[in-house]
């Protein structure tokens, strides 16, 4: 089996190079036939993984984009690894790999197994965490703008955008169609969750899983503004199943469609759009785990 390490130097930052060597190192030491990319430009990886088409493991090294980018170049017969070298790691937080350094991460997933994931379509897209529309997608959208002209860590820009757009919601109207099932709703935001995280550690849904073929639902109906900052928390722990002004569902293929564009994000990506259609894959991605993962459901 070939290696390939498709490194983002704008998410690793100043550990790209340390990566680079770790990477070249412990393949080199195992006698492992590897390629390792730098990606150059915004898709740069979905292109990179659309080259190889089977024998082959792409490791993702940086964050939720970068596996979004190679989750949408993943080619049948290849399977994926996920490095978790970003600002923010939504997706890795799933294995529940407790207390490791980034070099055992590494030589544990070049040596680790390979299980079969769920992942989602959005207008033929892939993604792997979630993809939500309405306000948290206007945080994100948010957040990716500060991130351009400050400093400050993810998780706080997360929380500033967070608080700053709950007093200005902008509800929408919805019709969803969740197998074939149609409802109407008057929300501020709908998540559809593979995963259980996204936006630096929010949990809207703690009982999403991976690999049960189903997409956890979660709306928030239009709320007032001082609810909304009591729901906050909540929301962001998954702790709203009690909470009348949040509806949780399940379903395996959704239809979307909202009475004026809307911010939606898919994985971290943005996008402006009025109709989605939304369908899961049951366990049709390959992914390669580290060897002594704690999450023994995925094995």
């Amino acid at each position: 089996m070939q290696h390939i390490f498709i490194v983002n130097p704008f998410t690793c930052k100043d550990k790209t190079e340390a990566l680079i060597n770790t990477i070249h190192q412990l393949c080199t030491q195992d006698n492992l036939q590897f390629k390792i990319f730098r990606t150059d430009y915004v898709g740069h990886a979905t292109d990179i993984a659309k080259q190889y088409t089977e024998d082959v493991c792409i490791y993702s090294v940086g964050g939720d984009g970068t596996a979004y980018e190679v989750a949408n170049g993943l080619q049948k017969n290849c399977s994926m690894a996920i490095i978790p070298a970003g600002t923010s790691n939504d997706f890795f937080r799933m294995l529940q790999v407790e207390n490791k350094s980034i070099s055992e991460i590494i030589k544990e997933t070049i040596h680790g197994q390979d299980v079969y994931i769920d992942y989602g379509y959005c207008n033929q897209k892939v993604f792997l965490n979630t993809t939500t529309l309405g306000l948290d997608a206007r945080v994100n959208s948010m957040v990716c703008e500060l991130l351009k002209k400050t400093p400050l860590p993810k998780f706080l820009l997360y929380g500033i955008a967070a608080v700053a757009n709950i007093f200005k919601p902008q509800p929408f109207n919805a019709t969803l169609v969740l197998d074939g099932e149609e409802i109407k709703v008057k929300s501020i935001l709908i998540a559809i969750m593979n995963g259980k995280y996204y936006g630096n550690g929010f949990s809207p849904t703690r009982n999403a899983d991976i690999q049960d073929g189903m997409f956890d639902v979660c709306i928030v109906h239009t709320t007032p503004i001082l609810k909304m900052l009591y729901l906050l928390p909540k929301y962001f722990k998954g702790t709203t199943e009690t909470c009348k002004e949040v509806t949780h569902l399940h379903a395996k293929k959704i239809h979307i469609k909202t009475d004026h564009p809307v911010h939606v994000q898919s994985d971290g990506e943005n996008f402006m759009q009025r109709e989605l259609s939304i369908e899961l894959q049951n366990k049709a991605l390959r992914l390669r785990i580290p060897s002594t993962i704690a999450n023994k459901k995925l094995i």
